[in-house]
């Protein structure tokens, strides 16, 4: 549903001032604010929003003058860059092109007070080479390699390197065991020094046939082949170390093929290899199975004690934490404050007691050594603990609300024994941990 008064001619035409540029003598670089005539501007000027900031900004000035200008630094160089790259183009062409978005940083919130005085800027560092004309000052980026780009491509050309380098050993390897088997070969007389392998070679309208049935006979193709064949030597060997690789005997093997029907294809040593590999593989993983099925049982049966255990603590447990609460703020008690960011840490680590609740969660919080006040979560404040007799405050637990004398303090435990000083439970000596009781400041003894 439209706001109220959303379509009326005033608010249409406050949105249309609104859009595009604004005039840059009413706008606000600390609070980041444009106003779009004087009144607007006057009435931002002694608002309290501004004079808080105004405030944060005197404590420490050229912080932030600093930090605008790296920021105006940074996004001008990102143009540059992206729109010229290493181009050379008017300074003023690129300043006119990043002040075109609104939501720009401002120069005169910077160190910089003309264009020109940037641009020098500029060449001083060796980020741009910069150069003055007649038609003004002329820029051109220098190109710089990105140092989380260059560590990246490090990453990669040295993982290039190692992948190379575990590819360069295997073949390495690969070679030296074709060298020793070619020794052996030779040893024995297997492979004849004389064979030269040449190109094929046919007669002119010759024709090349293959046949790939099963009509061929093993006996045939053996008998068509010299015994001296490097090709049958090379095969042999490669057996050999299949079989020597996953621990075969090929004498128990070759008896076991030659007991075969001369009716049927007798199979090949490495097919011989690859199927006890096979079952090899199939015993493991059914052994594999069979633990793990077993696993899953002893897993089910712990989880159902585990379960009954759980069921039976919480039981235990659940009366116990029925007196605890999520909230403990208590008016009339010390407390420490824990904010790192509120006004830059002026008031982390400072002290102050509890005025009154906003609600259950929210407290105004007076400090101790001034008159200031401040509205705070309980999530930046923790208890304090006084002196050893001095007086304390539950704040949660079963004893919320009694008043305590602290009696001694259990410092590898975090808690501390109290002596409880109203209620049914008078004179009674209990525990307590840091964070359910707190110093107890009554108002006779408060500033």
């Amino acid at each position: 549903m439209a706001k109220k008064g959303f379509m009326t001619p005033k608010a249409i035409a406050n949105r249309q001032k609104a859009k595009g540029l604004q005039k840059l003598r009413w706008y606000c670089q600390m609070c980041e604010k444009q106003c779009r005539d004087e009144n607007g501007f006057k009435c931002h000027m002694t608002s309290e929003s501004h004079q808080r900031q105004l405030l944060l900004v005197a404590e420490n000035p050229q912080r932030f003058v600093h930090k605008f200008s790296k920021d105006f630094e940074t996004t001008f160089m990102r143009l540059l860059r992206r729109r010229y790259n290493t181009r050379r183009v008017q300074a003023n062409l690129v300043y006119q092109e990043y002040i075109a978005d609104k939501e720009h940083l401002h120069m005169n919130s910077t160190r910089w007070t003309s264009l020109t005085e940037f641009v020098k800027h500029l060449g001083r560092e060796g980020l741009c080479l910069v150069d003055e004309t007649p038609k003004g000052w002329f820029i051109q980026w220098i190109e710089q390699k990105d140092p989380l780009e260059e560590a990246h491509l490090q990453k990669l050309a040295r993982r290039e390197a190692a992948e190379k380098t575990e590819e360069e050993r295997q073949v390495k390897a690969i070679q030296l065991q074709m060298q020793r088997d070619r020794e052996l070969a030779e040893e024995r007389g297997e492979i004849q020094d004389d064979i030269e392998f040449t190109s094929l070679q046919r007669e002119e309208g010759e024709t090349i046939k293959f046949s790939m049935g099963d009509d061929i006979k093993p006996q045939a193709m053996e008998a068509q082949l010299p015994t001296s064949n490097p090709l049958r030597i090379e095969s042999n060997l490669t057996e050999k170390l299949a079989a020597k690789a996953f621990g075969i005997d090929l004498t128990k093997k070759g008896e076991k093929s030659a007991k075969e029907d001369n009716g049927k294809r007798p199979k090949t040593q490495l097919q011989l290899i690859m199927e006890e590999n096979e079952k090899r593989k199939r015993a493991k993983m059914q052994s594999e199975q069979k633990k793990k099925n077993a696993a899953d049982d002893d897993a089910a049966a712990d989880d159902d004690d585990l379960q009954a255990e759980e069921s039976n603590d919480a039981k235990k447990t659940s009366k116990k934490d029925a007196s605890y609460t999520d909230y403990w703020l208590t008016p009339d008690i010390v407390v420490k404050i824990r904010h790192k960011k509120l006004a830059d840490g002026k008031f982390h680590k400072k002290k102050g007691y509890i005025k009154s609740l906003v609600d259950k969660y929210t407290g105004m919080v007076r400090l101790l050594d001034s008159k200031t006040s401040l509205k705070l979560d309980q999530e930046y404040l923790e208890t304090v603990i006084p002196a050893i007799g001095g007086k304390v405050l539950f704040v949660n637990g079963p004893f919320a609300g009694l008043l305590g004398r602290l009696e001694k303090i259990h410092q590898d435990e975090f808690s501390a024994s109290i002596k409880i000083l109203e209620g049914r439970e008078k004179g009674d000596i209990v525990k307590g941990k840091y964070e359910d009781f707190s110093k107890y400041l009554p108002k006779d003894e408060r500033r």
